[in-house]
C-alpha cells in the first residue's frame, strides 16, 4: 500500500498529460479481502486525486482460470469522491427530496431475492414521474470483498433492467443497442445513484 501512490503516479507520467484523467485504475482483489482494506485503498487514491476505479476480483481458489480481458469487460466502474467532496448524511438526502433505499450488507434477515425485489419496487415508486432515488449501500470494515461486489452488481443489475424495459418501448432496441445520445436520456430516466456509507470497525 506504501508504494501504490508512486507506482500510479509512475503509470500517469507514461502518457499524455491531457489523457491522464481518462485513466482508470482495475481492482482485482480477492472475494475475502475485508473492505476495510479496500477503503484505505481508496483513500489513498482519492489523496493522490485518481479517482476512476473499476472494481474487479480474481476467482478465489481458483487461480487465474478467467482471463483479465474478461474482468475489463466485467469490473464495475466508479468515479471516487474527490477530498474537498461534501458529504451527506440520510437526513440532508432526503430533505432535498431523494428517496433512499438501504441495502445493509451486515442484515442477516434478509436475502439477495428480498433486496432485489426492494430494489426494483424502489425504482417503480421513485421513477422519472415521481422524483429522485438514491441507493445506500452500508457495511462494515469486515465485510469481504466479495460479497460487497454482489450488492453492487445487483444494483446494476436491477438499474439496468429498467433501462433495457425503457429502450424497448421508446426505441424498439436494448439499451446498448442505442447510441450515446439516446443512452445517456435512459440514464438521466434511470440513474445508477449508488452512495455507500460504512463504519471502520
Amino acid at each position: 500500500m506504501d508504494q501504490l501512490g508512486d507506482k500510479v503516479n509512475a503509470e500517469r507520467a507514461k502518457h499524455n498529460k491531457l489523457d491522464v484523467n481518462k485513466l482508470t485504475g482495475v481492482l482485482y482483489a480477492d472475494e475475502n479481502m475485508p473492505m476495510k482494506e479496500v477503503a484505505d485503498l481508496r483513500q489513498l487514491l482519492r489523496e493522490i486525486n485518481a479517482l476512476k476505479l473499476a472494481d474487479a476480483g480474481y476467482p478465489h481458489k481458483s487461480g487465474m482460470e478467467v482471463s483479465p480481458v474478461l474482468y475489463h469487460t466485467i469490473a464495475l466502474p466508479r468515479l471516487l469522491p474527490p477530498m474537498d467532496a461534501k458529504i451527506m448524511d440520510k437526513e440532508e438526502v432526503e430533505k432535498i427530496g431523494t428517496a433512499l433505499f438501504i441495502i445493509d450488507l451486515s442484515a442477516k434477515n434478509s436475502t439477495p431475492a428480498d433486496v432485489h425485489k426492494g430494489l426494483t419496487e424502489h425504482i417503480k415508486q421513485y421513477d422519472r414521474d415521481r422524483g429522485k432515488y438514491v441507493f445506500s449501500l452500508e457495511y462494515d470494515g469486515e465485510i469481504p470483498y466479495g460479497q460487497y461486489i454482489e450488492a453492487v452488481d445487483m444494483v446494476f443489475s436491477v438499474v439496468y433492467e429498467f433501462r433495457d424495459k425503457l429502450a424497448m418501448k421508446e426505441h424498439g432496441v436494448s439499451y446498448t443497442e442505442l447510441g450515446p445520445d439516446l443512452q445517456k436520456k435512459i440514464r438521466k430516466v434511470y440513474p445508477m445513484a449508488l452512495s455507500e456509507a460504512w463504519s471502520g470497525s
